[in-house]
């Protein structure tokens, strides 16, 4: 009986290539990169699409594609592959995507909030708004002190006002803070919330790794906060560091792999 030849370099190779898209699991870094949200813990069996979440899928040929299809919410599930979450944002976010790729790590948190969130749905739905939106998505994302007044809708005292225009101005003229200070005053002040955001706290966990912000600082303003924000508020704000702690370590576990993996033998 005739016994199959096989290639003993080609086989191998296709093997390993296989392994690795079956097991490809969500990457942590890239729920801010394409804006896209975990549905649950490690291992992640769900993956949520933000675009369609708050602004619906783009109509870019009206005549040819129902209105009730921008409803639907576009879910990805294992194996993740980054080609997949810009593919879906190519064809159905073509407009807000292109802008979110050229935003600043800082401008990308700050995209999907809430206030921002609104100001981009009456952005986009302004007749000729396509053409200057990176402009103003940026102005907006990223305003200067001095505008400060245009990120909140609801009232403020006129001395307030004054009072914050004075120290805004103070601000203008100094040197801003070191990019990792700022990384960990913002998880203070996501800690300091009445609830716990917890995919904004993630996302700001993960934007202090990728600004060499060490764990252990971290982990010391987390823990430093219970005082203030309360000891099951602080462990659970601890449990999330250390979810994108360990899902970075299997991250450079897996990288590592794959390098050893195209090393000849």
């Amino acid at each position: 009986m005739a016994t199959l030849f096989v290639e003993p370099e080609t086989a191998p190779a296709e093997e390993v290539d296989k392994k690795s898209k079956r097991k490809a699991q969500f990457r942590s870094e890239h729920a801010l990169q394409f804006g896209v949200r975990p549905m649950s813990e490690p291992p992640v069996l769900k993956v949520q699409c933000l675009f369609c979440v708050h602004f619906g899928r783009e109509i870019l040929e009206p005549e040819k594609r129902l209105r009730e299809a921008t409803k639907n919410i576009k879910y990805w599930r294992p194996p993740y592959r980054a080609e997949l979450y810009h593919k879906h944002h190519q064809r159905q976010h073509l407009t807000l995507y292109t802008v979110y790729e050229r935003l600043a790590h800082r401008e990308k948190i700050a995209f999907f909030l809430p206030e921002n969130v609104h100001r981009l749905r009456q952005t986009t739905a302004t007749p000729g708004a396509k053409a200057g939106l990176l402009k103003q998505v940026q102005q907006g994302l990223s305003a200067s002190p001095s505008s400060w007044k245009q990120l909140f809708d609801v009232p403020v005292p006129r001395h307030l006002h004054a009072l914050a225009d004075t120290y805004s101005n103070q601000i203008v003229a100094t040197t801003p803070l070191d990019p990792r200070c700022q990384a960990l005053c913002t998880l203070a002040m996501l800690l300091g919330q009445p609830h716990i955001n917890a995919s904004m706290l993630e996302m700001q966990v993960m934007t202090a790794l990728a600004g060499n912000v060490s764990r252990l600082d971290i982990v010391q303003v987390i823990v430093t906060s219970a005082p203030i924000v309360g000891v099951p508020t602080m462990l659970a704000a601890l449990e999330i560091a250390h979810r994108v702690f360990t899902a970075s370590e299997s991250d450079e576990s897996e990288e590592d792999e794959e390098v050893a993996s195209d090393q000849p033998v």
